[in-house]
C-alpha cells in the first residue's frame, strides 16, 4: 500500500515535471522570437551610439586645441570606449570590449544554437 502510494506521488511529481518544462519551453521560445524580432533595432542603436562616441571623440580633440591657449585643466576621460574584441581565453571564450560586438555576438550566438 505504501509503495503504491509512493508509485503514484512520484508519477504525479514527474507530470508536474514536464507541464513546468514545457511552459518554460514556450516562454523561452516566445522570448528568442521576440529577440530576433529586436536585432535590427538594437543593431541601428548599437551603431548609433558608436557613431555619437566618434562624434564625442572628434569634439574633444577639436577642443583640445582651443584648450592649449588656456591654462592647464582637469581632462574628463570618456565614460565609453571604442569597441574591441581580444583573443580568446584558454577556456574558449573571448573577453568582449564595448556594446557593438556584445550585441552581435549575443544574435551569433543565439543562430548558432538555434542551428
Amino acid at each position: 500500500m505504501i509503495g503504491y502510494i509512493l508509485d503514484l506521488t512520484i508519477l504525479a511529481l514527474l507530470i508536474g515535471a514536464l507541464g513546468f518544462g514545457l511552459v518554460i519551453d514556450r516562454r523561452v521560445r516566445r522570448l528568442m522570437a521576440a529577440l530576433g524580432d529586436l536585432e535590427p533595432a538594437v543593431s541601428q542603436f548599437s551603431s548609433a551610439v558608436d557613431r555619437s562616441a566618434d562624434a564625442v571623440t572628434s569634439f574633444r580633440s577639436a577642443a583640445e586645441g582651443t584648450e592649449r591657449s588656456r591654462p592647464a585643466a582637469r581632462r574628463v576621460e570618456p565614460a565609453f570606449q571604442k569597441t574591441r574584441r581580444t583573443a580568446p581565453a584558454k577556456d574558449g571564450t573571448a573577453r568582449i570590449e564595448g556594446k557593438s560586438d556584445l550585441v552581435r555576438s549575443f544574435f551569433e550566438t543565439v543562430r548558432s544554437r538555434e542551428a
